[in-house]
């Protein structure tokens, strides 16, 4: 999940940004304005164009309406792909599952990611090679279920200039999800991105994409406390009390149906070790993350809240088979673990 996280931001790396941007014009900027050509927004006609509707040329300057039909359709592919990933998850992806998007590239096609108003990236230019398969392969399985939508475009020559919303499902979402008009809540990133694809013989020879703004929806924090709550897992399977206790705050209240409130990090580190001692074989695997305080706290609105449901693996002190799934819900603090409920 760490690692998950850290490629998320590695792809999308701007600033953070107001929730109530609009959704249909890029930021302005000296680099914008520099652009070899000015983006339009598509209307409501040139949405639904694909190239079923038009043939894209061989050589030569592509019309506006075929620049909108190779971008639709190459985002469609992109979009199918993504979804089959979201719904295949964990399993590893296929040639199969990625040949549709990797179909629109040049086998030498590079892809490059930069920030539009020259700001560093946190984790500096982000960029692929020459290697478009393991490029789409990686993307798709690291952001499952992503969507890019284009709403501007224009041409210069053979590059298309598009700005396009993209943005990714709460990690772990696995209700449907408004692919159109997502609930924030639903959200891991909202982002407006600006794309010049070089196209050659109808192939993308290179890609360059630039990240205008984005925001983080309400799964924001999320996104960063599901990486404790995996932390705070692991250290269960590891049978580190010190660990677990260490994703804590030092007044974290920890309650079970058997427990009743348990108060600060020295009454949880005693109760955790009995437990320990009762189910020495104890070992927890998260099934998913339930992004929305509703369906954590029986309808309770409290924001911040995560759950986590997961499955356990337990033996007890005299071999019995205790299996059984629960649901975890977490407040946080301070980058740590505030309270836990356990249901």
């Amino acid at each position: 999940m760490i690692l998950l996280l850290s490629i998320l931001l590695r792809l999308v790396p701007c600033g953070y940004a107001s929730a109530h941007e609009p959704a249909s014009a890029h930021a302005a900027s000296p680099k914008a304005a520099a652009a070899p050509c000015e983006l339009r927004n598509l209307d409501a006609a040139e949405r639904d164009l694909t190239l079923k509707d038009t043939a894209f040329p061989e050589s030569g300057t592509p019309s506006r309406e075929q620049a909108i039909a190779f971008v639709n359709s190459y985002f469609a592919a992109w979009n199918e792909a993504a979804e089959r990933s979201r719904s295949i998850r964990p399993s590893p992806l296929t040639a199969a599952d990625t040949d549709p998007v990797t179909a629109f590239h040049k086998e030498n096609a590079e892809t490059s990611l930069d920030d539009l108003a020259g700001r560093a990236p946190p984790h500096g230019p982000w960029s692929h090679g020459p290697h478009r398969t393991s490029f789409v392969k990686d993307s798709l399985t690291t952001l499952r279920g992503s969507v890019n939508k284009a709403v501007s475009l224009c041409v210069h020559g053979n590059k298309i200039r598009t700005a396009f919303r993209y943005y990714v499902p709460f990690i772990g979402l696995s209700y449907p999800l408004n692919r159109d008009n997502p609930d924030p809540d639903d959200v891991a990133v909202d982002s407006r991105m600006l794309g010049e694809y070089t196209v050659e013989s109808r192939k993308i020879a290179s890609a360059k994409l630039t990240c205008d703004f984005h925001r983080f929806g309400a799964g924001a924090a999320r996104i960063d406390n599901s990486a404790l709550v995996y932390a705070y897992v692991q250290a269960w399977n590891a049978r580190s009390v010190d660990a677990v206790v260490a994703t804590m705050k030092d007044d974290a209240v920890y309650e079970d149906p058997f427990s009743g409130p348990v108060r600060g990090k020295q009454a949880i580190r005693t109760y955790f070790s009995g437990l320990l001692k009762e189910f020495p074989s104890l070992k927890m695997s998260i099934q998913k993350y339930v992004p929305k305080a509703s369906q954590c706290l029986s309808g309770e609105d409290k924001p911040g809240v995560l759950g986590m449901q997961y499955r356990s693996e337990i033996t007890d002190s005299t071999g019995r088979n205790l299996n059984n799934e629960g649901l975890d819900c977490f407040t946080f603090s301070d980058g740590k673990i505030q309270s836990i409920r356990a249901y």
